[in-house]
């Protein structure tokens, strides 16, 4: 089967909204973006892999070393596998949703030792596989979170 482009269902919009308005803040740095992941989550990002908070922690430290700003933007082509716009299968935990899709960040990057900044715009694609979880400190209150997240950029 081809793949199809459409726009995911409200619930799964929001919550990459909502994911990248966490990404883009680094005042949110920790809980609220890991959050956004099962506690057993496997994120690759280039080269980096993380499985677990703990990793995931240390990766999103690491997404903030050299960035002053970023903000993601132009989000298009979701891509699905399934005629009802994305491919679910079944798990003991639940069902998982496939999705892939791209867009454009926008970065001020911290250049060398100074205060000086250099601002660039990448092109990035992301896959991930999303479950229905307990949203942390809303009981009874399920939500998406990734499972499985991959970004690759373009330079």
């Amino acid at each position: 089967m081809n793949p199809t482009t459409r726009e995911p269902e409200t619930g799964i919009r929001d919550f990459i909204l909502y994911f990248f308005t966490i990404s883009d803040d680094p005042k949110r740095m920790y809980d609220p973006w890991l959050d956004c992941f099962t506690k057993d989550a496997e994120v690759t990002m280039g080269k980096k892999v993380a499985k677990g908070r703990e990793e995931l922690r240390e990766l999103r430290r690491g997404m903030w070393k050299h960035v002053r700003s970023r903000k993601h933007h132009d989000f298009s082509n979701y891509y699905a596998t399934a005629p009802d716009a994305f491919t679910k299968f079944e798990r003991e935990e639940g069902e998982e949703v496939e999705i892939m899709f791209s867009g454009k960040v926008t970065l001020e990057v911290v250049s060398g030792e100074g205060p000086e900044t250099e601002k660039k715009v990448v092109d990035w694609a992301a896959q991930g596989t999303l479950v229905r979880q307990e949203w942390e400190g809303e009981s009874g209150v399920e939500r998406w979170k990734w499972v499985r997240y991959r970004v690759w950029l373009q330079s």
